[in-house]
């Protein structure tokens, strides 16, 4: 059996797993970022994470995968920027890892990562032209033209959720305002409602401590009825639809593939999405691109690392 290690790492989690050929999962092992530490505990604990796997291959492990929630130079495996995860800026991943670990190792953005595996395994086999765009802390987005990962000039292509769509408005994580991550990230969803609780509490009603509420309160609320939070998941939706109309006059897409934590408490968004991209992209691009579910679940990041570690061995293998 041909293994790869997989790794998905975001603001929360750290996820590590074999994975086969098939894009089969095993051993997946899991732990808590603490991203607030800074690198060089999260570095340490990534380590742990990969050690502890690697010790339950039942066989030989080619190399490991790394899908990093940042800005990543795909071809050095260097960090750049990290919007979640503090002090995460020019960190040499790949030789860090590969001088401790002993493997080859490939970096590339998680959300990247994600849309590889979508295209080899899942939602988009047989496009070879989509874009991907995970919800979830943060909103990242992967796209694929033409059969072949589009990375750009410094690794940042496909960072939707820091595209702006609102002129001046909420300040977004990244440094920038009016960014889409500001207004439908899992942060900014809590940020935002929280804020209207406090503006609006007769009419919210009971929803429990306010430090407590998340995007999944919210989700939870709407699929009791709460009328409040459902006009707030109408809002978010509108948000979401009104970006990827910018995604698909700029690139064309065969396929949208919507997914990540986040969409799972709002499936309607989907929905919205297709009505509004049939209601305002330029005609051309709305006739032929078709908005599906992303298919792998939870583990497409780490199953699309593991893929694509496999790729550039074969890639040097071959020449």
């Amino acid at each position: 059996m041909d293994w790869a290690i997989g790794v998905d790492i975001g603001g929360t989690k750290i996820e590590a797993a074999l994975v086969d050929e098939r894009g089969a999962v095993e051993g997946l092992y899991r732990q808590a970022t603490q991203a607030d530490l800074g690198p060089a505990v999260v570095l340490d604990r990534l380590q742990t994470s990969i050690r502890i796997v690697l010790d339950q291959a039942p066989g030989p492990v080619r190399a490991v995968g790394i899908g990093f929630a940042g800005q990543v130079d795909a071809s050095s495996g260097v960090v750049y920027y990290a919007p979640n995860l503090p002090g995460w800026r020019d960190v040499p991943l790949k030789a860090k890892l590969e001088s401790t670990l002993g493997l080859p190792v490939f970096v590339l953005n998680d959300v990247h990562a994600a849309a590889w595996a979508e295209w080899t395994y899942g939602a988009g086999q047989g496009w070879d032209d989509l874009v991907c765009v995970f919800i979830g802390t943060g909103v990242g987005g992967g796209v694929i033209l033409g059969g072949r990962l589009q990375t750009g000039a410094s690794g940042s292509l496909g960072e939707v959720g820091h595209m702006p769509i609102v002129a001046d408005g909420r300040a977004c994580r990244c440094g920038g305002r009016g960014c889409l991550e500001a207004y439908i990230g899992g942060w900014a969803i809590a940020e935002q409602v929280r804020q209207d609780i406090q503006a609006h509490w007769v009419e919210w009603g009971d929803v429990g401590p306010l430090e407590a509420f998340t995007a999944e309160t919210l989700a939870d609320l709407c699929q009791r009825g709460h009328s409040r939070a459902q006009a707030w998941s109408d809002r978010l939706g509108r948000y979401l639809g009104i970006g990827m109309v910018g995604v698909v006059n700029v690139l064309n897409p065969r396929g949208l593939i919507l997914g990540g934590g986040v969409l799972q408490g709002f499936p309607e968004w989907l929905t919205v999405v297709a009505v509004t991209i049939q209601a305002l992209a330029l005609p051309s691009a709305a006739r032929t691109v078709e908005v599906r579910r992303a298919g792998l679940g939870r583990h497409g990041g780490l199953i699309g690392a593991a893929a694509w570690a496999r790729w550039q061995l074969q890639k040097e293998v071959t020449g």
